[in-house]
């Protein structure tokens, strides 16, 4: 899938790994339905400064959805995945949390 950090800068980028949340996701049966938006390389606090679309609130369109990486709880919210990995969502983050703990090898500030 292309990884585009909510920016037209990446538009079409193919990562050649996935990052190691989604990689210990994947080993423990997760299935990966999609992407969500986010700002644009998550530097925002609404969801509305994507280069790709302004993401909506499911439960309360005058209200944002979310924070810089606003897209992962509504589509939680609207039930279109159980859980969504997001720097803000904490929905069913101990289930995650789980799955994804550990040392990250690609990552210079993950310690041992």
């Amino acid at each position: 899938m292309p990884s585009t950090g909510g920016s037209r800068i990446l538009e079409g980028y193919l990562s050649p790994f996935n990052v190691t949340a989604v990689k210990r996701a994947k080993e423990l049966g997760a299935i990966v339905v999609g992407k969500t938006n986010l700002d644009e390389f998550g530097m925002g606090s609404t969801t509305k400064d994507s280069a790709f679309q302004v993401t909506a609130n499911p439960w309360d369109l005058s209200r944002v959805p979310g924070g810089s990486s606003g897209g992962s709880a509504p589509a939680v919210f609207a039930r279109q995945c159980v859980v969504s990995l997001g720097s803000d969502t904490v929905t069913d983050a101990g289930i995650l949390l789980y799955a994804i703990a550990g040392n990250d090898r690609f990552n210079a500030t993950s310690s041992n």
